[in-house]
């Protein structure tokens, strides 16, 4: 594998992924079985970045097993989920940002009426295959 591969994947996967308003299919475990759905998400550096609500079945399966696998435009990949809290406070509000574009209205409010947060999830890869230009390219991220 040539040396350039990790930038290059990251290059690549910001192109396909860096606006805010992509779908990718996201997978966690629940009782040993896979769980997956769509969620908007954006990539930057070694993760993609998503919005979630803190009672949603996504977190309670993550806060027991923070694996993942994920899927989109000739892509897949693998690594783990970290809920880095509320997406408005902190640092957070930055790494959030991007994803308004694809959330509009719903990505400002921080409660609903049922009195769940919004979340900001990380989701560090450990590994990803994507196809660029008829090539395969696999890479493993640190």
């Amino acid at each position: 594998m040539p040396d350039h591969t990790l930038s290059f994947a990251q290059g690549i996967l910001t192109e396909r992924f860096g606006s805010g308003e992509d779908i990718i299919a996201m997978a966690t475990v629940q009782d040993g079985r896979p769980q997956v759905r769509n969620v908007t998400a954006y990539f930057k550096g070694d993760s993609f970045y998503v919005l979630t609500f803190d009672k949603s079945g996504k977190m309670g399966q993550l806060s027991q097993d923070n694996s993942i696998a994920l899927s989109g435009r000739w892509f897949a990949g693998h690594g783990v989920a970290l809920d880095l809290g509320p997406a408005w406070e902190g640092d957070n509000e930055a790494l959030a940002q991007p994803l308004k574009k694809g959330f509009g209205q719903w990505a400002s409010d921080s409660h609903s009426g049922a009195g769940q947060q919004v979340r900001l999830l990380r989701l560090k890869l450990s590994d990803a295959s994507f196809y660029c230009h008829g090539a395969k390219y696999t890479v493993e991220f640190p």
